[in-house]
């Protein structure tokens, strides 16, 4: 999900904490979905997976990315 807009929105709709990054597990239908939050494209800041997410994030979406 890339900026603010758009992950409040994801955030209110599914009940994903504002501070997280990357969310836990949800179900949408039949499949199982992760969230991960990201700054706008045009973001004066850091807007990579690697930069944005700490060590244990990037590992969670990795394995999910793998296992899923």
């Amino acid at each position: 999900v890339l900026g603010k807009p758009a992950g409040q929105a994801i955030q209110q709709e599914f009940n994903i904490p504002s501070e997280a990054l990357v969310s836990d597990p949800i179900e949408i239908g039949d499949r199982q979905c992760l969230f991960t939050f990201l700054p706008h494209p045009n973001a004066r800041a850091d807007r990579t997976f690697a930069k944005c997410l700490n060590d244990h994030d990037l590992e969670r979406l990795r394995t999910f990315l793998i296992t899923e």
